[in-house]
């Protein structure tokens, strides 16, 4: 029995559970009436056909054949006439399934709820985050709470009247202040590009000079010239070579030379005079050397100086070759007794002491046949300045300073400004005691010593100032210092590793002729490197890469220099020209103090720097 099935039902409806087996059914038989219409057709796989074929009335198998012109009947295929009609509670298939497409599916042991769920609850369901709540954010925060970073920052009260009080962008101009007063203004648009402070010299620091004057002077030597004097002393007198530094280089056949061969003769007075002086001879190509002294006009014979690569022999100084023999020896802890050769047979004993106890039966006392007199300041009263011992029995002298007539422990002596008739004195005078002064200062003419002359000079020099308000002696171990004292060496060279600035101080601030080779073998970027002298801007080269400055100062006055610098650089520009470049400054100082090379970008160094300095 088919039951029928309601087509009056609404998109909102609820479909009942009984409503879903009554759809079931249905779509059940029309399964069954589909597999019948297919068992009707033709089938295409094999077989025979039989039965007779014509227009009006085909049959294979005993069953109907339908073309175009034979079509089944309704009776045919189990289907209603084509003239009936249908309860409108029937559907087709297609209409059963769209109206099934509205409903839901009933699921063992739910229910479907009794209220309502519309299109705008499932919309704002939609609009809700998983875990939302019902938080409501306050409307502030206390500032406590809140992080700051790089682009999020509090500023206070302080810092804002601070912005707000900063002078305005606005950019100056004749009549309205702006980043410049209106007065700086006028004055900067009255001054032309690249303007300075010249000022034009006048005539009494201007000369002309004639062409005869610059031959005469272009035939002058050098400024960087010496007068290092090293000519070749030839068949002459050592003893009449008097000056001051180094006089020469013997010819090997100079008179009063220490040996045969080539010296560098060294003098060196003393107190500037001729008639005091030491006299140096070094080696040329022998690594010898030799001194000697003249005192009063007289000189003394040459004294050899040893040196680790001029080592005296053992006959130079008395001693025996590494495999020579001792002729004698006071002991021999070394040798065997029976390696010693030529020991006699027997010994006499020498003459020789034993102590009491080596003895035996010795008496306990023994009697001085002569007896022991003890006088006390010549004293002859026994047992007050006078005592008597002989040995018999024990006596006790007392001895005291008082009763000898001398001076007691700490005591103070009659006249303690003499000793044996002779004055103290603080001053260098001659036959007095010598006494410090108030200040712990002790005077004297001459200090002589007896010790033996050494090879080799260590520890430091002694000097003095002179010889009037400050002649004391004093002490310098700085090498340098002597040289410079000396005036054999004038020169000074350092490395400086790398910086932005290098300050080099002027070991001889008052010489009249000064040199500083300053080179840098990597100056990052191209821009300028500045020159300060006493700490002043003098002047500035823009530089790239290695390069290498030679800075001159020659005194032209009091307080004046020239100032002269040639440049050297692997870059001026970007097209590698302008390679050699000078320039000229006069600067007014009594003195310089230190000179400075700074690049003008802080961020970036000079690599690999070193200088030279030369004075006269």
């Amino acid at each position: 029995m088919i039951m029928p099935i309601r087509t009056d039902w609404t998109l909102d409806e609820t479909v009942m559970p009984g409503d879903m087996n009554d759809i079931g059914k249905e779509l059940n038989r029309l399964k069954e009436e589909d597999k019948k219409l297919e068992n009707k057709k033709l089938d295409k796989t094999g077989g025979t056909v039989t039965g007779t074929i014509n227009a009006t009335n085909l049959q294979v198998g005993g069953a109907n054949v339908y073309t175009t012109s034979r079509k089944p009947t309704s009776s045919d295929v189990g289907a209603s006439p084509l003239g009936h009609s249908h309860d409108d509670r029937y559907f087709t298939e297609a209409e059963m399934n769209e109206k099934l497409k509205t409903k839901v599916s009933v699921e063992s042991g739910k229910g479907l709820s009794t209220n309502d769920y519309t299109t705008a609850e499932k919309n704002k369901l939609s609009g809700i985050a998983a875990g939302a709540n019902a938080y409501t954010h306050p409307s502030s925060h206390p500032a406590t709470m809140i992080t700051e970073d790089s682009t999020h920052r509090f500023v206070t009260d302080v810092e804002k009247s601070n912005w707000n009080g900063k002078a305005p962008k606005d950019v100056a101009t004749t009549s309205v202040n702006g980043l410049m007063a209106a007065a700086d203004k006028v004055k900067l648009n009255g001054i032309a590009n690249n303007a300075n402070n010249y000022v034009h010299p006048d005539n009494s620091n201007t000369r002309h000079v004639t062409d005869s004057e610059k031959n005469k002077w272009n035939s002058k030597a050098d400024g960087n010239h010496n007068h290092f004097k090293c000519g070749i002393i030839d068949n002459k007198d050592l003893n009449d070579y008097d000056g001051e530094g180094l006089v020469g280089l013997t010819n090997n056949n100079c008179t009063n030379q220490p040996t045969g061969g080539y010296f560098y003769i060294f003098n060196i007075k003393y107190n500037n005079s001729s008639n005091n002086l030491k006299q140096i001879a070094y080696g040329y190509n022998q690594g010898q050397m030799y001194t000697r002294y003249r005192t009063s006009g007289t000189w003394s014979g040459w004294t050899r100086m040893y040196s680790s690569t001029d080592k005296p022999t053992p006959a130079d100084i008395g001693a025996l070759g590494a495999t020579a023999k001792a002729e004698s020896a006071k002991t021999a802890d070394a040798v065997a007794w029976a390696n010693v050769t030529g020991k006699p047979s027997s010994f006499t004993p020498s003459s020789h002491t034993h102590t009491k106890s080596q003895i035996t039966d010795m008496p306990t006392a023994l009697k001085n046949p002569t007896a022991v007199k003890v006088q006390l300041n010549g004293g002859t009263t026994e047992g007050t300045n006078q005592f008597t011992y002989d040995g018999s029995a024990a006596k006790t002298i007392n001895v005291t300073p008082a009763n000898i007539g001398a001076l007691p422990s700490g005591g103070t002596a009659a006249n303690a400004l003499k000793l044996n008739g002779a004055v103290e004195s603080a001053s260098g005078t001659g036959n007095t005691i010598a006494r410090r002064d108030s200040n712990g200062d002790l005077s004297a003419r001459l200090m002589r010593s007896s010790y033996a002359n050494q090879s080799s000079i260590g520890g430091a020099l002694a000097f003095r100032e002179n010889n009037g308000s400050d002649n004391f002696i004093r002490f310098c171990s700085d090498a340098q210092a002597i040289l410079n004292w000396l005036g054999t060496n004038k020169a000074k060279y350092e490395m400086l590793g790398t910086a932005t600035k290098f300050d080099i101080a002027m070991p001889n601030t008052s010489a009249n002729f000064m040199r500083c080779t300053f080179s840098c073998g990597n100056k990052q970027e191209m821009s300028s490197i500045y020159v300060n002298v006493n700490g002043k801007y003098v002047t500035d080269w823009t530089v790239g890469g290695s390069f290498s400055m030679v800075v001159e100062f020659m005194k032209i006055g009091a307080s004046s220099y020239v100032m002269s610098m040639n440049v050297h650089c692997a870059m001026r520009n970007s097209d590698m020209s302008y390679r050699l470049t000078t320039s000229t400054n006069k600067l007014d100082y009594a003195s310089k103090q230190k000179i400075t090379f700074e690049h003008s970008q802080a961020g970036y160094k000079l690599e690999n720097c070193a200088y030279t300095l030369e004075w006269y």
